[in-house]
């Protein structure tokens, strides 16, 4: 990652490595099934909506937003959500809503991954994204973030024409979710470690911390804001300044999962 860190833009690969508290939380998971006479899966049954949208629950509410038809399509190689405007949710040029975004900031945090980076069983107001706005809102400098997540089959590689695409600038951030692996150069940080810090509730997710409810995301976002805190206090004298180094990363992360065997 030397080239992209000399045009200083920040990357961050969202991970989850698997420990104690993640193996305890997968036996509660298992058990909550169990008690529901159903087998684990990403689909929630009626009978587990008021444990999983906790105080917001309302049978209607619940069911408008289990109901939510995300759809995504591919524009010049590009993975992105479809434009939607809804009560509950709304994209535009593939960007899904966040809350609190100011107009002018000083500098961009750009998400990009599945089910959890878009939002998914949440309304705009409650994505990781949202949440970490309204976190970023209360630093004296103005941070805007962007939900440039979607529901890919081939993940990766959309992802990456993504960022490809995107304009970045000095001091800008990426956060991605590259299906669990590591990537040279790229700092990780760890979503499972949410799990040995709060007291999470198996009932606040489906089937893994992926597939999780509003109040896991707060808790995303506070554990992402603390990890950026340091990194945006950080001053550059060019900060702003449009890069030309997308390409070189995402070529970078590319050969990284491919061809890695093939390095020497």
């Amino acid at each position: 990652m030397r080239k992209l860190s000399e045009n200083a833009v920040h990357v961050f690969n969202l991970v989850y490595h698997s420990n104690s508290a993640w193996l305890q939380m997968s036996e509660k998971i298992s058990d909550k099934f169990n008690m529901a006479g159903k087998k684990v899966s990403g689909r929630m049954s009626v009978e587990m909506y008021a444990d999983f949208f906790d105080e917001l629950y309302a049978r209607e509410y619940a069911e408008e937003i289990m109901q939510i038809a995300y759809a995504v399509e591919s524009k010049s190689g590009m993975g992105m959500l479809k434009d939607c405007y809804s009560r509950y949710y709304n994209v535009t040029n593939g960007e899904r809503y966040t809350d609190g975004q100011p107009d002018l900031p000083d500098r961009n945090i750009y998400f990009y991954g599945p089910c959890f980076i878009y939002g998914h069983y949440t309304e705009d107001r409650y994505t990781i994204e949202s949440f970490l706005q309204r976190r970023m809102n209360e630093l004296p400098f103005a941070v805007r973030v962007f939900n440039y997540g979607g529901q890919y089959s081939d993940q990766i590689s959309l992802e990456l024409a993504r960022i490809m695409a995107t304009p970045l600038r000095r001091g800008d951030m990426v956060i991605l979710y590259s299906d669990n692996m590591d990537i040279k150069g790229v700092k990780n940080l760890d979503l499972n470690s949410v799990l040995e810090i709060y007291d999470i509730k198996a009932g606040w997710v489906v089937d893994n911390l992926r597939h999780c409810n509003h109040k896991v995301n707060s808790l995303y976002a506070d554990s992402i804001f603390h990890a950026l805190r340091p990194v945006l206090s950080q001053k550059d004298v060019r900060q702003g300044e449009r890069i030309g180094a997308e390409e070189d990363f995402v070529k970078i992360i590319y050969i990284d999962r491919y061809f890695s065997e093939l390095q020497v």
